[in-house]
């Protein structure tokens, strides 16, 4: 009869148990960076224009940032200046599975904000790097505090032990890696005497004093926005980089569920790409009645993946800016950061150049211009020419053709020369 009862229980509650899991605070102080983790088995990955937030029943702007580690989105915004009030987060356009059905509803997470300062703040709320980097703090106390930095392996990082700031004060506390052999899920605190951040980080390539890096997958540029009029064609080129030593094999390239009616890409399963070296692939877009499309392009390969977003924009009676019917391809790194290179005043690039932070980024090879003999002769002539048509208009306005000589008149003394002479004879 126990037993019964349990099992009675247990299908009574399932429903109610939710397919997704929301963690926060409910309760943050004014200032402090909110840091949220989603997991659940969603169909689409959770985009930054997915979550909007909310005071009360009013949206309000919240700069807000979201990454997906592993199976699981990480989720912070900056809350600096949000006043004392009941908030929620809300993530909508989603879908999910909850057993076998399929769930396209808003997820909603309610929260406050006290009426107590936080300690600090910090920027980001999460890493997912392959470099050394650094985590942004700032003091946001009316006096001095001071922060300790400590890591589940000590290993990973190198780092110092505390940090002091003055009131206001913004200071980057940087972390270098060391003697990482494999990818690592890390979690780095940073707590106060009121306040205790959990960061998380995770390093997705090797990186030693001893030992290159193997293997290593990279898309560029990670963030693709493309604009085009309804109703029409074009086509854009993503480079992918094997960073790694080793030649990687069966690399298989994907797309999310609301991309695949508008790209289609020149890529086969079967392609391998050697170590340190590139492909270039060509995507195809076309476009329907006027809407913007939120997407992803992953490439995976032996358990390395790497992310290119993708935003489509396609605007009715939209009028691309240059002649290709193509517009400027733009990343927020840098062109070293891409494995590009800036070219001179005098190199051309050889292939697709893609707009980067620091300057237009040439992902091929500079190569020099030749100058042209035929537009320097050119030039010459036309000088000359110039040269040739100020003398003669000089001599046609200033030196007037003189009369010629009328030998009758002088034999008959009526040249006016000769008739001055008699007169004054």
């Amino acid at each position: 009869m126990k037993k019964s009862a349990i099992i009675i229980l247990i299908l009574f509650l399932l429903p109610l148990m939710s397919a997704v899991e929301f963690e926060m605070k409910t309760n943050l102080s004014q200032g402090e960076t909110m840091m949220a983790k989603v997991s659940g088995n969603f169909i689409e990955p959770i985009l930054k224009e997915n979550i909007l937030f909310y005071r009360g029943h009013v949206r309000i702007p919240v700069d807000v940032a979201v990454m997906r580690i592993e199976n699981e989105f990480y989720i912070y915004a900056e809350l600096l200046g949000k006043t004392p009030d009941s908030y929620s987060i809300v993530i909508q356009n989603v879908q999910y599975r909850e057993g076998t059905q399929i769930i396209e509803e808003d997820i909603v997470q309610n929260f406050s904000i006290i009426d107590t300062m936080a300690d600090f703040s910090i920027n980001p709320g999460f890493m997912f790097t392959k470099d050394d980097f650094y985590i942004k703090v700032q003091n946001l106390q009316n006096n001095e505090i001071t922060i300790q930095i400590k890591t589940k392996d000590v290993g990973s990082f190198i780092h110092q032990d505390t940090i002091s700031l003055k009131s206001g004060e913004i200071k980057k506390i940087n972390f270098e890696l060391q003697n990482i052999e494999q990818q690592i899920f890390e979690t780095i605190e940073l707590s106060s005497e009121n306040l205790k951040y959990e960061i998380p980080v995770y390093l997705f390539v090797i990186k030693t004093d001893w030992q290159e890096t193997q293997k290593s997958l990279k898309l560029e540029p990670s963030e693709l926005i493309v604009s085009m009029p309804t109703n029409s064609h074009t086509s854009r080129f993503l480079y992918l980089y094997n960073l790694g030593n080793e030649t990687l094999e069966n690399i298989s390239l994907s797309l999310s569920d609301s991309l695949k009616p508008y790209l289609s890409f020149s890529w086969e399963e079967t392609e391998k790409l050697e170590g340190n070296s590139n492909a270039k692939i060509e995507l195809f877009f076309s476009s329907d009645e006027n809407k913007t499309i939120e997407g992803k392009i992953t490439a995976q390969s032996a358990g390395f993946y790497s992310i290119s977003d993708v935003s489509l924009k396609f605007i009715q009676d939209y009028i691309p800016l240059d002649e290709d019917n193509q517009t400027p391809v733009y990343t927020s790194k840098t062109c070293v950061e891409i494995g590009g290179k800036i070219c001179s005043e005098d190199e051309k690039c050889d292939e697709e150049q893609i707009y980067a932070k620091d300057n237009v980024c040439c992902l091929g090879t500079c190569k020099k211009v030749q100058k042209s003999s035929i537009g320097i002769i050119i030039g010459w002539g036309i000088f000359f020419v110039l040269i040739l048509f100020v003398i003669w208009f000089y001599k046609k306005k200033y030196h007037k053709p003189r009369k010629p000589v009328d030998l009758l008149k002088i034999a008959r003394g009526k040249h006016p020369k000769i008739s001055k002479r008699r007169k004054k004879s």
